[in-house]
């Protein structure tokens, strides 16, 4: 079977990382030796010579059961028999960094259509881009 799933966590009561597949209240999970349930999984796949770490789902939540990881796991191999495999769905999007910057690009971008249509007045325009 192609990739498997992993928990790069350490454990926060007894230190080593979660290393046993075994259930946890009537559920599978990685547990550690104490017997505390991982809360991050991560998918690890090796395709076409390319290692490919997955730790989030399509909509960009952390993989927080070791259920979503499996679900997500065998998606990929029913793609993978399939052939119809995208790395490049898995990997994480590249976004802008979250500055004021960008956000303030994005609102004069807004007010010059704003303008175009006649909502605002140039001067108010001018006002806003000098700050």
């Amino acid at each position: 079977m192609a990739g498997r799933i992993i928990s790069q966590q350490k454990c926060r009561h007894c230190g080593p990382g979660f290393n046993y597949l075994d259930h946890y209240q009537g559920k599978r999970a990685l547990l550690c030796a104490c017997g505390k349930p991982a809360t991050r999984h991560t998918i690890r796949l090796k395709y076409k010579g390319e290692e490919l770490k997955v730790s989030r789902d399509h909509r960009g939540r952390p993989f927080y059961t070791y259920a979503m990881a499996e679900r997500t796991l065998e998606v990929m191999r029913s793609e993978i028999d399939a052939k119809r495999f995208d790395p490049s769905r898995y990997k994480p999007a590249r976004m802008k960094p979250l500055r004021a910057e960008n956000y303030f690009q994005t609102w004069l971008e807004h007010e010059r259509v704003r303008l175009d249509q006649g909502q605002v007045a140039p001067e108010t325009l001018r006002t806003r881009e000098a700050y």
